[in-house]
């Protein structure tokens, strides 16, 4: 009876060890799909309300409706003291200027694109927190706002946006471009 219980204390022992060792794995892929499922419905939500600006407002009014409600629509969609942000390394609004953990990512991502590679969504663990991040990749409908003269911008939504963005970085992509990261940070319930 002894070796029995001994025999089901070692199996138990391995498979808890097991799962510890798992773990970080696991977590990692928790904070991927978390990720990735917050970055799709914001981006989701945000198209949905330019595209109905474009189509009420023209394009220079959705860059009007962008100035004032990108930001307040990203940060409604953060619950739970998880935060929602794009960054970028060319950005039109200095709110999303890359930090310098950013700038390391945006690094690998543009290397990796450079070399032909996949870009895929990745974590990053740090003392408080999971940090998410998935490129934003220029397609043809960014264009409007964020192309150039060559591309077809429209003059009048040149000029809106120098009004708004005098400082405006976020101009001359084109399509296949890494154009921003979605950052969603998520705090660490409990810190060692």
């Amino acid at each position: 009876m002894k070796k029995w219980a001994i025999i089901a204390l070692l199996f138990a022992a391995i498979g808890y060890q097991s799962c510890i060792e798992e773990s970080p794995i696991a977590e990692q892929q928790l904070y991927l799909q978390r990720g990735d499922s917050i970055a799709t419905a914001t981006f989701d939500t945000l198209r949905k309300s330019l595209l109905h600006a474009m189509e009420t407002k023209g394009i220079a009014g959705a860059v009007r409706f962008c100035n004032v409600q990108a930001l307040p629509i990203t940060s409604s969609l953060a619950k739970d003291g998880i935060t929602i942000q794009r960054v970028a390394e060319r950005f039109r609004n200095p709110a999303n200027a890359l930090d310098s953990v950013d700038s390391k990512q945006w690094q690998i991502f543009a290397q990796l694109k450079a070399r032909g590679d996949s870009l895929t969504n990745v974590v990053q663990e740090t003392e408080t927190s999971f940090v998410f991040y998935k490129p934003i990749i220029m397609n043809p409908l960014c264009g409007n706002c964020h192309g150039n003269k060559a591309m077809g911008m429209q003059p009048e939504v040149l000029a809106v946006i120098d009004s708004l963005y005098p400082k405006d970085k976020a101009l001359g992509f084109v399509k296949g471009d890494i154009r921003g990261l979605w950052k969603i940070t998520f705090p660490k319930l409990f810190t060692d």
